[in-house]
């Protein structure tokens, strides 16, 4: 289970989140491990310039590639962000929909 933390106020936005994390591995057709791991990073800078952050939760990989890449290998891809949050989001969602292929091929993305 992920906590998530979220304050706010005029001046300035505080993001946390706890560390466990779940993973998921095959361990032979239709037989599933899950391991529990703490230590996970979930709190993500997306746009050093701007105040543009992710918080993820559920799982520690996307595709079986950690987080942390999935977002450094964004911004390679993406060098120039869009200026506007909604399409920023777009952008992102995007990329996540690539995944495997085209713009997001950098992935170490597990078929399956």
């Amino acid at each position: 289970m992920t906590s998530e933390v979220l304050l706010m106020n005029f001046e300035a936005v505080a993001v946390a989140a706890d560390s466990a994390a779940t993973i998921w591995t095959e361990e032979s057709p239709g037989k599933f491990k899950t391991i529990i791991q703490t230590g996970a990073d979930k709190v993500f800078l997306i746009d050093p310039d701007r105040p543009v952050g992710a918080v993820v939760f559920g799982s520690a990989t996307f595709g079986g590639c950690p987080w942390r890449i999935v977002f450094d290998a964004y911004r390679r891809y993406c060098p120039r962000l869009p200026s506007e949050m909604t399409e920023l989001v777009r952008d992102i969602l995007a990329f996540l929909g690539t995944a495997g292929d085209g713009a997001s091929a950098q992935l170490p993305v597990q078929e399956g």
